[in-house]
């Protein structure tokens, strides 16, 4: 069946398309590929193939411009650490090198995929405004300035854990308001060990997060994040432990 792809505006045929890209998943699959879904109210949990899809836009788009150009390159640099160079100590991380058009493009690229999904991720609703400016960056190839819808991004820690890289943690995404400052709002989506943040529509003047925003030189500083005090983690720690011990139960009851 033919239907609208939401980036060409094309009458094709869709494929399923990732929300988050497929290789951020692979650390929390088991060993069919599949992954344990929990609700945050935590009353419901399922088993799902593959990471969350739904049918959204044809290949082309999907695979040749998204996948191939940005998703790509965003795997490479906070997966697998290529392209970049990275220092840290114990208050921060800082990247160097970024290709900031295509990193930024990416990560808006997650951004606007939760915003026009339907099943999972329904914390994220752009304005059409700035949805309009996401699919124009992503067909041209030119991302906004940094401070328009400038990005922010916390290395999250576990304390307790250091071996643990909190990259086993991917939320559907959630909106606040920015204390103080108004018709401004932040959207956070984690994923690959990082709560990327986005402030829109953009940023105020002197604004108090300016230092850490992807930088059009290529250069990103992340605070660390302790995750029992970043309130997107502490209302969903109670739900993770609930899905962890589930599907370890799940997986002995197919043994």
């Amino acid at each position: 069946m033919l239907q609208k792809c939401r980036l060409c505006g094309k009458e094709k045929k869709l494929i399923r398309s990732h929300i988050v890209p497929e290789g951020f998943y692979k650390k929390i699959y088991d060993g069919k590929r599949r992954l344990f879904l929990t609700s945050q109210s935590r009353n419901a949990f399922t088993l799902m193939q593959k990471g969350q899809r739904e049918e959204l836009l044809c290949k082309e788009c999907d695979s040749d411009l998204i996948g191939n150009t940005y998703d790509k390159y965003g795997i490479e640099v906070i997966r697998d650490r290529l392209h970049i160079q990275t220092f840290t100590d114990c208050e921060k991380e800082i990247w160097v090198g970024l290709d900031y058009n295509k990193f930024k493009i990416f990560l808006l690229s997650v951004l606007w995929r939760a915003h026009i999904a339907q099943n999972f991720h329904t914390g994220i609703t752009l304005e059409k405004s700035i949805e309009t400016l996401i699919v124009k960056s992503i067909k041209s190839g030119k991302a906004p300035k940094e401070n328009v819808i400038p990005i922010v991004g916390f290395s999250l820690v576990d304390p307790k854990d250091n071996d643990f890289k909190c990259d086993e943690i991917i939320t559907n995404g959630n909106t606040y308001k920015r204390e103080g400052i108004l018709n401004s709002k932040t959207y956070i989506i984690i994923f690959g060990g990082y709560a990327w943040t986005f402030i829109v529509p953009s940023a105020e003047k002197n604004d108090s997060q300016e230092y850490f925003f992807l930088k059009e030189n290529g250069l990103m500083v992340f605070p660390k994040q302790n995750i029992y005090d970043f309130t997107p983690l502490t209302q969903l720690m109670k739900s993770i432990h609930f899905a962890n011990e589930n599907f370890n139960r799940i997986n002995r009851s197919k043994k």
